[in-house]
């Protein structure tokens, strides 16, 4: 026989579970009535009733209105709020930092980019702070209303997201999550920019198993996805392709080993190269320039045989994400596959290759996921 005690936890677990349910399922942004509650959760209609007045109280559902009537009385909409919580990612470079702000439902509710060069020092993280606090003024975002911040960077990030361990770009080994909270005066954690660039593709493409991420920033970035979740690996060094080895004997990369694709493939190279910002190049490049098409010839053999190589590791859609993502067309897309192909195993169609939509706001993007995920998994929805 039971006992007091282990009958009031068992009460209090199906309090928990019931709870969680309800507002799981009132995680819509559409909302559903109390009925419907009742006849999808088959739970009584006192046990509803009791949580829908306790999530109201609290202020974590609200009402959205009423249903469409069949006769009689129209019955009322709810949902959890929007703005229960917001998350917010920042992708910081090496002269601008980006910010980007979402409700609970992904819903944008604002994003800036701020021209401010990167240091590790504090006059930098004072400035932050002071774009930051901007920032939330400007969108009416309440710092109670925050859920901890993911900060990208562009650098390698330890497994806990609480420093750098590789930061050659920027020179940011010495930057750490505890003194961004301390600067911000919020909770944050760093993540890698390409893992956030991947994390979000996963999100955007329901189904999506296993991918090869390329993302192409001023600096070159890379991730793996497998059964749908971007790896990281046993150090987080997973998927960094920039310092995928095209030519021994290349260009000296900023990692201190030479032919990296880093000095073939991003932004940056492809301005070195051509010398030509990445918009005039491209220009260039559809008016049919003798120059601009042959640099466009060398980038994507390139990128083609980077590709061809991940690709017989991972078997799966290749991601092209980033900067450069939005100049692409199909032609370039059904060249580089041809290249991939091109006296290989691995056969690559255009219909396998997904240009992402969201260009070089990716990585601040996905850092926003991220931490929104996070809280839904942990907060809202039911395990």
């Amino acid at each position: 026989m039971a006992t007091l005690t282990e009958r009031s936890l068992t009460a209090l677990n199906v309090k928990v579970i019931n709870r969680k349910l309800v507002m799981g399922a009132l995680y819509s942004p559409t909302g559903l009535t109390k009925m419907q509650l009742v006849q999808n959760l088959k739970m009584s209609l006192s046990t509803v009733d009791q949580n829908l007045k306790d999530l109201l109280s609290a202020g974590i559902i609200e009402e959205l209105g009423f249903c469409h009537s069949t006769g009689g009385r129209k019955a009322k909409l709810l949902h959890v709020k929007s703005r229960l919580k917001v998350a917010v990612g920042i992708f910081a470079l090496k002269h601008e930092v980006r910010f980007i702000a979402l409700d609970l439902y992904g819903n944008p509710i604002g994003k800036a980019c701020i021209a401010l060069d990167f240091a590790c020092s504090s006059e930098y993280l004072t400035a932050l702070n002071e774009h930051f606090v901007a920032f939330l003024h400007h969108h009416a975002i309440k710092r109670e209303e925050l859920l901890p911040l993911r900060f990208a960077v562009q650098g390698l990030v330890d497994t806990t997201g609480q420093k750098v361990t590789f930061g050659r770009i920027l020179h940011n080994e010495s930057l750490t999550a505890a003194a961004l909270s301390e600067a911000l005066d919020c909770e944050v954690m760093l993540c890698h920019d390409a893992f956030a660039a991947a994390f979000w593709e996963v999100l955007s493409h329901p189904g999506l198993e296993d991918a090869v991420l390329m993302l192409l920033n001023r600096n070159f970035g890379g991730a793996l996805i497998i059964d749908g979740k971007v790896l990281t690996g046993l150090h987080g060094r997973s998927g960094v392709i920039e310092h995928y080895c095209v030519d021994p004997h290349g260009p000296r990369c900023y990692c201190g080993a030479q032919g990296c694709l880093e000095c073939y493939c991003s932004a940056e190279a492809l301005t070195r190269l051509s010398g030509k910002a990445a918009a005039q190049f491209f220009t260039a490049l559809r008016d049919g320039d003798i120059q601009a098409l042959e640099l466009w010839e060398e980038y994507l053999q390139h990128l083609a045989l980077a590709a061809r190589n991940c690709l017989c590791l991972v078997d799966g859609k290749l991601i092209l994400s980033g900067y450069l993502s939005a100049f692409l067309i199909a032609d370039d897309i059904a060249r580089l596959c041809q290249y991939i192909s091109q006296g290989s195993a691995i056969a690559l169609k255009p219909c396998d290759v997904i240009i992402s939509k969201a260009g070089d706001e990716t990585a601040a993007l996905g850092a926003a996921h991220m931490a929104l995920q996070e809280f839904l998994h942990a907060k809202i929805l039911p395990h």
